[in-house]
Formats: C-alpha cells, structure tokens, sequence
C-alpha cells in the first residue's frame, strides 16, 4: 500500500479475498458507513468525559466533502 487509508486498496483486498463486491456496492457501502460513524461520534461527543471531543464534534460535517470525494475514486473515476 502506498497511501494510507487507500479506498480502492481496500476494495482490492477485499476482492483478493473473495468477497463478491462490486465497485459500486463498495462506494456506497463506504459512504453509509461513514454517515453512521460520523453521526455516532457526533451523539457520543457530549457524553464522554472528554472536552476535546466536545470541541471537535462541530467540525465532522466539514470533512463531508472530503471523505464522500475520496469515496467516490473507489472505482478510479471521479463523477
């Protein structure tokens, strides 16, 4: 691996593995899970005890455009 946290490696590893899952299935699975991880931490910030989290928590959404861009170069083609 030459990136960190390479979408498409781990596509290709998975399908190394034989796990039947298209380019597609995996762009949208990746984009759901990072919605729910993202609502997550957002629930749990003011409920641990840590302020730091408290203070980041407002920032998540702004990684939206990020994340959904690298996301969405799974398959090699952005758009």
């Amino acid at each position: 691996m030459e990136k960190a946290y390479d979408l498409k490696e781990l596509g290709k590893r998975l399908k190394d593995q034989g796990l039947p899952i298209a380019e597609d299935a995996l762009e949208v699975i990746a984009s759901k899970v990072y919605v729910v991880v993202k609502e997550w931490a957002k629930e749990s910030a003011p409920l641990s005890k840590s302020p730091i989290d408290d203070f980041v928590a407002p920032f998540y959404d702004q990684l939206d455009p990020v994340i959904f861009k690298a996301i969405d170069k799974i398959d090699g083609e952005e758009g």
